[in-house]
């Protein structure tokens, strides 16, 4: 009878310890599998994110193709309106200066009124500035909505720190054009050419910045 006993207790016992065992493994797979999934779909969230940040990244890229194309043709003519007028509405100047001016920039500076100055070649002319500011649309949305949603976790360092010293860099030329809106507004036209200039030189690093992203994206 004991040794009955002592039977059924190793058989307990081993019993006992297989249920054990099970339910370790059980609670193990499930961790795994819990794991496995919430990475699955981190991942999956970080791909839909660096998909829309470089369809971003592309937009923003061809805007500011466009834009510097733009900025050339401005800083142009502010540049020649300067030359000859000192960035005045009324001013004196020959009739082959301002018609050289008004060749190479049309539409720019309208005569109200002209005068000649006696004694000399020079007239007084008495006008208006009429001029079109192309405004980038540099776009943010996609990188603010993948901080949002925590899916920059899985990007290595190295891109994340790229992405991030880009976007700095968009949000500076963003600040410039707005500022360069208010000085065409007030009127300040020296201010808006060092302006324009600024835009200009920190989108043609953005560029270049563009490339060296896109060239290191797929690592991300």
């Amino acid at each position: 009878m004991g040794r009955l006993k002592r039977i059924i207790s190793r058989t307990n016992a081993k019993y006992l310890l297989s249920e054990v065992i099970l339910i370790f493994v059980g609670i193990s797979l499930a961790i795994w599998f819990n794991n496995w999934n919430e990475s699955r779909k981190t991942n999956t969230t970080k791909d839909i994110a660096l998909s829309k940040i470089y369809i971003e990244i592309n937009n923003n890229y061809a805007e500011i193709e466009n834009s510097i194309q733009h900025l050339d043709t401005l800083i142009k003519t502010l540049g020649d309106f300067k030359k000859i007028s000192d960035f005045n509405t009324a001013f004196e100047a020959s009739v082959e200066q301002l018609n050289e001016f008004q060749k190479n920039h049309p539409s720019f500076y309208k005569i109200n009124d002209s005068k000649k100055i006696i004694g000399s070649n020079l007239y007084k002319f008495d006008g208006a500035i009429t001029m079109y500011f192309e405004i980038t649309n540099l776009r943010f949305i996609a990188l603010e909505t993948a901080k949002s949603t925590n899916a920059l976790g899985k990007i290595n360092y190295d891109c994340l720190y790229n992405l991030e010293d880009l976007y700095s860099q968009k949000y500076r030329v963003s600040r410039l054009i707005n500022r360069a809106v208010e000085l065409m507004q007030e009127g300040d036209f020296e201010g808006l050419l060092r302006n324009l200039k600024q835009i200009r030189q920190l989108q043609v690093q953005l560029i270049q910045h563009y490339e060296k992203t896109k060239y290191i994206f797929s690592d991300c």
